[in-house]
């Protein structure tokens, strides 16, 4: 579980990466549209922001392309952490139930036996139990009734 926190923290401070580089590029966007508008004062400035923006398309794709690589194993860790969560509920329920089934044979073999301690989430229905009305406490040589 460790390893899957540890990837999403790298790649959160890609992501971060990823977005400070956005920033910049949008900055160095404007103040390039600014430069090229002054300096073509309208006229003949229609090249230079040509040239301007088939670079920065050609940035853009990069970028998109970088974010797509990143995405990739991203989905699968997200995708790996919910299968462990799901399993992990699972083995956390299975353990609950052995741990019912394990008190119900004991008192089974032995009525008047103490329960062994249970798990913390089954320990409230154990708890709920009363120790006079077990079953099989009735079959007892002191429980006769």
């Amino acid at each position: 579980m460790e390893a899957c926190f540890a990837r999403a923290d790298d790649a959160d401070k890609k992501i971060a990466t990823i977005q400070a580089t956005v920033v910049e590029i949008t900055d160095l966007m404007s103040k390039t549209a600014l430069k090229a508008g002054a300096a073509g004062g309208g006229k003949g400035g229609g090249e230079g922001l040509q040239k301007f923006q088939k670079d920065m398309l050609e940035q853009l794709r990069v970028l998109r392309s970088t974010i797509e690589e990143e995405r990739g194993p991203m989905a699968a860790l997200q995708k790996e952490r919910d299968e462990a969560v799901a399993e992990r509920a699972l083995l956390q329920e299975q353990g609950d139930k052995q741990a019912i089934r394990i008190v119900h044979l004991l008192r089974a073999i032995d009525p008047n036996a103490a329960p062994p301690p249970v798990a913390a989430s089954s320990s409230q229905a154990a708890a709920a139990a009363d120790a006079s009305i077990r079953k099989g406490s009735c079959l007892t040589p002191s429980g006769f009734i």
